[in-house]
């Protein structure tokens, strides 16, 4: 997923953070009480800064985000939360629209679609719904696969260093006995003499120079680029270098 990866998760998180910076206001005179609501806690979970960080990590991540009012014992509006469901559907009661939604755990609600708020961006196929982010999907295999050969690269440089030959045919299992013995006498803190000795089993005993893993850097280039271009920001914002 978009927000499972470092360098996507740092292209939403840099948005969020700067569009929670935005200081929300009521225009007209209709419930201009609720502006102080809006501007330091739309609902009891959440600051504004929160709030608006919420929203937009949800829309950045889903294209789509919704915004139901909170209500009060009275049935006035006295709060906004921004909601993540995980399945979404218009439903019609009675002549009228409502937005339908189920969360992870089962729960469902419903609010009246005109009642509720709704961001989206990347909208084509639905008159509602934003596309999801699988355009990104080749980039997120890249990083991936760049991510998995850097890991294993640095396992094998640290693991592997010396190569030797066995000149007689042996077993497998055998082949295990001598690795582990020649590691215990010659390579563990054991050996305090630096003196590696090791009898005519092994042939061509060959230290292995290790070298520090370098990915390869046009294929991050175009990785930084793809997903830049994808959140419309750059790596100086992503590193907090602008």
């Amino acid at each position: 997923g978009v927000y499972e990866m470092d360098l996507t998760r740092t292209a939403v998180n840099r948005f969020a953070t700067f569009a929670s910076k935005f200081k929300p206001q009521i225009n007209g005179s209709a419930a201009k009480s609720l502006e102080r609501t809006l501007q330091f806690k739309p609902n009891p979970l959440m600051d504004t800064t929160k709030f608006i960080a919420r929203i937009a990590t949800i829309l950045e991540v889903e294209n789509t985000a919704f915004i139901v009012p909170i209500e009060d014992d009275y049935g006035r509006l006295c709060g906004w939360y921004p909601i993540l469901p995980s399945l979404t559907e218009l439903v019609q009661f009675d002549g009228v629209m409502y937005l339908r939604y189920t969360f992870a755990s089962g729960d469902k609600a419903a609010v009246e679609f005109e009642r509720c708020g709704i961001l989206t961006q990347c909208q084509y196929l639905s008159d509602i719904w934003g596309e999801k982010n699988d355009v990104l999907q080749p980039t997120m295999q890249l990083i991936q696969t760049s991510n998995e050969s850097i890991i294993n690269a640095v396992k094998n440089s640290a693991n592997v260093r010396f190569l030797a030959k066995i000149t007689n045919f042996v077993k497998p299992e055998d082949i295990k006995k001598e690795r582990q013995r020649f590691t215990e006498e010659n390579l563990s803190a054991s050996n305090t003499s630096g003196m590696i000795l090791y009898d005519n089993k092994f042939d061509n005993l060959t230290p292995v120079e290790s070298k520090p893993y370098t990915p390869n850097a046009l294929q991050t280039q175009q990785i930084n680029e793809n997903v830049c271009t994808h959140f419309g920001t750059n790596m100086e914002i992503l590193q907090n270098k602008y």
